[in-house]
């Protein structure tokens, strides 16, 4: 079949030097642009920092002051009390394990986690507005222990009162927190120590019998003098008969008073088991009267017991 020049013109014509052409491109969706996210509103200010000093300092000293006080007997906790205050302007403190009912205290230390500067003003009433106590050494050692050195510091006013039972099992623990009461309490200015005895065993026991208790040991009342800290040291309940005259000279040169009280002339109860030392029985003359036979009797034993 011949192909006439008309059809060949009709043929396209292709330069393949020419570089391919490229796709179109892609459309795009149009989107409005999202709208501007307002800023969140300022935090509301507490209203409780815009109240004076004076009128924040009076709320913190009523929610983290134990107001509970007992001028007739000494109340001790047996499992984790603690206490802090001088003689007339502070308040007894029992800090106990949670399965304790202490319905003596009335803090309410949740006021501490509020914020940092309600913490920082309010901190240093509960720890000098308060008395802490104890009858174990190990309890306070780890109060101590979990508070902190700079809460430790702020101690002002300390009870300690020392059963007689498991006294050998107990002095080194005593001897090591009266040594770190020294170091680290510095702020420490009211001690107030008790020693009891087992007083029905009184004239069957010799000088370093365990049931005396730890009145007359003599590590104990060396390291009871390294609290120089003190402005004020009450000694009571069944102690040796040198020891009021050398804590005095120990001490006394530092401006601390010592002041003495023969036998348990007040009660003293441990809270965790109920116990009560120091009632005796009968009318109050009665008391007293059983009171200092005991206590000469104990002190009879200590003559010749120099520290």
């Amino acid at each position: 079949m011949a192909i006439s020049v008309e059809d060949v013109t009709k043929v396209p014509f292709y330069n393949f030097h020419d570089p391919i052409p490229s796709p179109p491109p892609p459309s795009f969706t149009q989107y409005p642009e999202p709208a501007a996210v307002p800023p969140p509103p300022p935090p509301k200010p507490n209203l409780f920092l815009t109240l004076p000093p004076e009128l924040r300092l009076l709320i913190y000293t009523h929610l983290l002051t134990n107001r509970h006080h007992n001028h007739h007997r000494r109340t001790l906790s047996v499992a984790d009390n603690i206490t802090n205050a001088p003689p007339s302007t502070q308040y007894p403190i029992h800090l106990h394990h949670h399965h304790h009912n202490n319905k003596t205290n009335n803090l309410h230390p949740s006021i501490l986690l509020t914020c940092k500067q309600i913490h920082a003003e309010a901190l240093p009433i509960l720890y000098t507005h308060n008395t802490f106590s104890t009858t174990h050494p190990t309890q306070l050692h780890h109060h101590l222990t979990s508070i902190g050195p700079l809460n430790t510091s702020l101690l002002r006013s300390l009870h300690i009162f020392v059963p007689w039972s498991n006294s050998s099992s107990t002095i080194w623990s005593w001897i090591v927190l009266l040594h770190d009461l020294s170091e680290h309490a510095t702020g420490l200015r009211y001690l107030e120590i008790g020693w009891d005895t087992n007083i029905p065993w009184l004239t069957h026991m010799e000088p370093g019998d365990e049931a005396r208790g730890l009145g007359d040991n003599i590590l104990f009342v060396h390291a009871l003098a390294r609290l120089r800290q003190l402005r004020r040291l009450k000694i009571y309940g069944f102690f040796g008969v040198e020891w009021p005259g050398y804590l005095r000279r120990e001490l006394g040169g530092g401006g601390t008073v010592v002041e003495v009280e023969c036998g348990l002339v007040r009660s003293v109860v441990l809270e965790g088991g109920g116990d009560e030392v120091g009632s005796g029985r009968g009318g109050p003359l009665e008391k007293e009267e059983e009171n200092l036979k005991a206590f000469r009797l104990f002190q009879r034993g200590t003559v010749g017991v120099v520290p």
